[in-house]
Order: structure tokens, then sequence, then C-alpha cells
């Protein structure tokens, strides 16, 4: 019996030293990763792979966030299974809002949300097939109407499709349910909100548009015209939250880098527009992974902005 555990002790001594060893090591790293930049928010960032393994969660929803006018049918062309669409243009926009692009009021909210199968309970996860900024906007209208539970898909549609896994080209109807609002005042911002903004040096303006529109060059769209930006604000493209090539968001370290020359700390106040939100939201939802705690989105954006001829427009 002796012999039998001294052999075996030295079996095990070695092993206990290697995976001391080990454990050292991965202590050491996770310190180091520590030192490392981290999302603010890494729950409200999913990864393909951690959707993949939750398709069958009877307690997520799944948008597939489209823009009929952009791709047709994209929806019935391939979507990620389990998927409902919606035009978040179409049908995430007030009919009667004064230019295009504004919120649903909350009780519209609250039926459009209960018709696609959301309620207060649900985890919620949006996607698009541009990029994430059409799913940005929907992220940011839960997020304003007071349910913090959704993410969304890094990489979305394009990163699903490149990983060569499984969609579906059948439309999903889900059982309607109830979703209560519970509005958020803080994370959206009016006119007069910019106004003021720009008369203070501690309040910040994002404009997330691209170079061409916010340094007079020409608009991002017909509609938008004419081209520029509202005084004071700075230029952070929507799209440069992203890896162009993967459509994965930044890391954490590329990011901070991306708004380094945003000046605001932590705690100012930030504003972001675009055209009509969605660009904004994205830039929006930057700024929510880093950190920023006063954050709104100019719903009105640019649209607002230009309908009255006297407000101000900078090309510098």
């Amino acid at each position: 019996m002796k012999r039998i555990s001294v052999g075996l002790m030295w079996i095990i001594l070695p092993m206990i030293l290697i995976f001391s060893l080990l454990g050292y090591q991965t202590a050491g790293a996770n310190q180091t990763d520590k030192g490392m930049p981290q999302y603010v928010h890494p729950e409200a960032l999913a990864s393909t792979h951690w959707l993949q393994t939750h398709l069958e969660d009877k307690n997520i929803r799944i948008v597939d966030c489209i823009v009929p006018f952009w791709k047709p049918d994209s929806y019935y062309k391939g979507h990620i299974p389990g998927a409902v669409s919606l035009d978040v243009i179409g049908q995430l926009s007030d009919p009667k809002g004064k230019v295009p692009g504004l919120i649903l009021p909350s009780s519209q909210f609250e039926i459009l949300m209960g018709k696609i199968g959301i309620n207060n309970d649900k985890m919620v996860v949006v996607y698009d097939t541009f990029r994430g900024k059409f799913a940005a906007k929907l992220w940011w209208a839960l997020m304003y109407y007071g349910h913090q539970n959704v993410k969304i898909l890094n990489g979305g549609l394009k990163r699903w499709k490149a990983e060569g896994r499984k969609l579906e080209t059948e439309s999903f109807v889900p059982s309607p349910t109830n979703f209560k609002a519970t509005v958020q005042p803080s994370f959206i911002a009016d006119i007069e909100d910019v106004k003021h903004a720009i008369e203070r040096d501690d309040i910040y303006i994002v404009d997330a548009l691209n170079e061409h529109h916010h340094f007079g060059r020409r608009p991002a769209h017909p509609t938008l015209a004419p081209a520029g930006h509202i005084p004071t604000a700075i230029h952070i493209w929507a799209l440069s939250n992203i890896n162009l090539e993967t459509g994965l968001f930044l890391s954490p370290d590329k990011l901070k880098e991306n708004w380094s020359q945003l000046k605001a700390r932590p705690q100012d106040k930030v504003i972001t527009y675009c055209g009509a939100g969605h660009y904004g939201a994205f830039d929006l939802f930057a700024l929510y992974q880093l950190g920023y705690k006063q954050i709104s989105l100019y719903d009105g954006s640019w649209y607002e902005w230009i309908s009255d001829k006297k407000r101000p427009i900078a090309t510098e």
C-alpha cells in the first residue's frame, strides 16, 4: 500500500505544480486584461456564436431590421431562424411626425412591439444588413421606452452568412403579446436641447453623417440638402465605429481611439444626430459602450434642423 501511495505521489505532485503554474499565468493574464480598455456594456453586444447557441430560447425575440426601399424582399431571401421582420423606417417612424423618422408615440410603439411578440420580459436581439446603423435605431427606441434588455448582433447578417450559419426564408409570425413603455426622457433630445447645447461649453454635439455632408460638400441624401452640420458639432461618422471589412464593432481600445476627438468627460452630456436618427443611434450605441452616462439622440436630426431656413449651418 505504501509503495502504491508513494508512486501516486510522484504522479500527483508534478501535476499540482503544473496546474499551479498555469493558474499563476492565467491570473497574470487576467490582471493584464483588467488594465486594457473594456466595453462598459458588453451585454448589449451579442456575438453570432452566442446567438447560435440561444436560437431555441423562448425568452428571446430576434428582430431583422429591414429597409424595403433599399433592399426589397431581403427578409424573404434569408434571415436568421426565428427572426421577425420590422421596417425600421416605415413601421418605427411616426406617420404624423412633423419631419421624417421621428419615433412613434409610446402608445403606438407599445402596439407595434406587442404585435411582433416583444413584451417587457423578452430579451431582444436586433440586427440588419446595413452594418448595424438601422438596427441601432430599434436598440435606441427600446432603451428610450424603458426596455434595457436588448442587444445588437455584432457583425449583423453579413457576419452570420460569412460564417455559414443557417438561414430561413419563410416568415416567422410570433404570438402577439403586451408591451408597456416607460419613457426615459434623458435618452432623447429635442431642438431646444440642441440650441441650448450650442451655447454651452459642457454639452457636446456629434454629427454621425459622412464627412462630405458634414463639411458641406454634398448632402448624404438629396432630401437632406443643404449639406453641412449644426454649429459646434464634431464629426464622428457612424460607420467609423466598425471594421468595414468584417462589419464587426471596433475593439474597446480602437473604439476609444476613434472617439478621441470628443473632449467630453463620461459625466458630460452628449447629443448625437444624423439625417433621421439612424446613424445617430449607432453613434449613441458607441458612446454607451464607452461609458458616457448622459447621452441622448436628437431624434429630429438634420431633417428638423434644416426645416427652418433661419437656423445656422456650419461647414468648417
